[in-house]
């Protein structure tokens, strides 16, 4: 699962194929858009951003945004009186938990037998950042 910190540039990745649309938690926008209209408005203006949706299919860059809109993945700080944060452009997702895709073979390994044992134990947390002291695991 990820978050997002860009709409446009996260749009442009899952479009790519760089993200799949179902591990994306939420993305966190600088936009302030009240209506899905809007959000279409922005991602056309995106199409003629090189770092952004340039070059890239209008139709499914529009699905993409559809579809986020449609599920509550957009976040908008603006809304609410507030700001998102200041991140560089450079970063663009942040990974809630490790996804095997940037994993390299041997934390792969680790982390399938992490999720192994808990689940022989039936102890899956429901909250991924528990801790195991927590979930009363480790004592």
């Amino acid at each position: 699962m990820k978050i997002g910190f860009s709409l446009g540039r996260c749009i442009r990745d899952i479009v790519r194929g760089q993200v799949a649309f179902d591990d994306v938690l939420v993305i966190v926008t600088r936009t302030r858009a009240t209506t899905l209209d809007t959000i279409i408005e922005i991602v056309d203006e995106y199409m003629y951003e090189p770092t952004y949706l340039k070059g890239l299919d209008q139709a499914k860059c529009r699905q993409i945004a559809t579809d986020l809109w449609n599920q509550g993945k957009i976040h908008q700080p603006r809304l609410n009186g507030t700001f998102p944060p200041m991140l560089s452009n450079s970063y663009v997702w942040m990974d809630i938990v490790p996804t095997a895709t940037d994993m390299n073979e041997t934390v792969q390994s680790a982390w399938q037998q992490y999720r192994t044992a808990l689940g022989l134990i039936n102890r899956i947390p429901s909250d991924p950042g528990q801790s195991l002291a927590k979930q009363g695991v480790l004592e």
